[in-house]
This record gives structure tokens, C-alpha cells and sequence, in this order.
């Protein structure tokens, strides 16, 4: 090896030793960076999404898009059936809060996966829908706060009114359209549904999923 060589692999000589965790450093570094543009684009972006408020207004129900279903179990026993809106619609006002509503539920369009299910809730002990094909719901408050909602009101089932009230989760808020799953619990028997007692549980509970339009003239009447 030359003299020249020699001088030039002492010159380069600690660079090299030090190249993969300069390497290292930068790539470390990238990564942090990547990370930080993500909090501070995303982060933001979520939280307006989730804490926007509902645009105030007349929301009126899509019928084949909203649902109702009756759970009731007892033990490890449980059946369900569902059921359709006829109509329906809720009024809010600002902050997010329910000034007003109503929905009808058609008891007529009661279905399971068992048929002697809907033989029995469809009869005398059940929803007796010859007698009261509508079960009807009348909104007395509420509110959405974030993707969080509650709605109360009075249930009327076979010409029985009771108060309920529903809890749960916005999974859709957008300035005309609104889509939200709630839960509520009633004991069924004081609406005199007896069907499966003793074998079930007194206690239903009631799932609704609604889709709802806003009113495209924007009105903020009551219910």
C-alpha cells in the first residue's frame, strides 16, 4: 500500500466507523417526523368529526333503512324480532338538544328466524297486531353530545303509555344526514306482553337503529 493510500484511509477512517449510526439517526429521525405530521394533521381532523354538533333542524326518518328490534332473554335463553318504522322524525335545536319528535313503529311487520316467534308475538299475547298494529313513540328530550346520545319519551304499546328513555352512539353526523343506535330497557309485561313468562324474562330490551334525513327546508319546529 502506497504512502498516499495510507493517508487517505486514516482521513476517511472515523467517518466510516460512524456511517451506520449516522444512517441510523436520520432514519430515526424521518420516523419521528412522519409521526408528528400524523398527530398534527389527523388528530385535529378526528376530533372535529366527533364533537361537530348536529345541524339544528327537522331530521325525518328513511323508513327502509330504520329498525326496531325487541331482545328478551332469561339465563342463557334469548330470542328477538324485529320491526319496521312506518314514519318518523326528531327536531334539534341548538347545542344538540331534542326540542321534539315522534316515530311510528309498524307492529304488523314483526319477523324472526322463527316463525312460531312471529305466530306468538304477533297474537293476543303479544303485540295483538290485529287489534294495534302501530306502536307509537312521542320524543320528550334529549341531546347528542359528541358521539354520544340520549332520547326520552313516552312508549305507547296496545294503547299503554309508559316513559323510556334510550342511550347510546352517533355513527353518523353530517349536516343532512344523521344515523344513530340507541338502547333502552322496559319491562314488557306492563305493556301486558306476557308471551314466554315464565320461561323469559320480564324485561325487553329495545335496540333502534335511524337513519334520518334533514328537513332540506331546514325548519326547527317542535314535535
Amino acid at each position: 500500500m502506497s504512502g498516499l493510500e495510507a493517508s487517505y484511509l486514516q482521513s476517511v477512517a472515523p467517518a466510516l466507523r460512524h456511517a451506520p449510526y449516522i444512517g441510523a439517526v436520520h432514519a430515526s429521525a424521518r420516523r419521528a417526523f412522519t409521526v408528528f405530521l400524523a398527530v398534527v394533521l389527523l388528530v385535529p381532523l378526528f376530533a372535529v368529526t366527533a364533537m361537530a354538533d348536529v345541524t339544528p333542524g327537522v331530521y325525518r326518518f328513511v323508513p327502509d333503512r330504520a329498525q326496531v328490534r325487541f331482545v328478551v332473554s332469561q339465563d342463557s335463553r334469548r330470542t328477538g324480532a324485529q320491526m319496521s318504522f312506518a314514519d318518523g322524525e326528531i327536531t334539534f335545536g341548538s347545542g344538540g338538544v331534542v326540542t321534539g319528535g315522534q316515530a311510528s313503529i309498524d307492529a304488523r311487520s314483526v319477523s324472526s328466524k322463527s316463525s312460531g316467534t312471529v305466530s306468538t308475538l304477533k297474537g293476543r299475547f303479544g303485540f295483538d297486531v290485529a287489534k294495534y298494529p302501530s306502536i307509537r313513540f312521542r320524543a320528550t328530550g334529549g341531546s347528542i353530545k359528541g358521539d354520544r346520545a340520549m332520547l326520552s319519551g313516552i312508549l305507547t304499546i296496545k294503547g299503554v303509555s309508559h316513559p323510556v328513555e334510550f342511550t347510546g352512539e352517533v355513527l353518523r353526523n353530517q349536516p343532512r344526514r344523521l344515523a344513530i343506535r340507541l338502547e333502552g330497557t322496559v319491562d314488557r309485561t306492563k305493556f301486558g306482553i306476557t308471551a314466554g313468562r315464565p320461561l323469559y324474562g320480564k324485561d325487553a330490551k329495545i335496540i333502534l337503529r335511524v337513519i334520518a334525513v334533514r328537513d332540506r327546508n331546514g325548519n326547527t319546529r317542535a314535535g
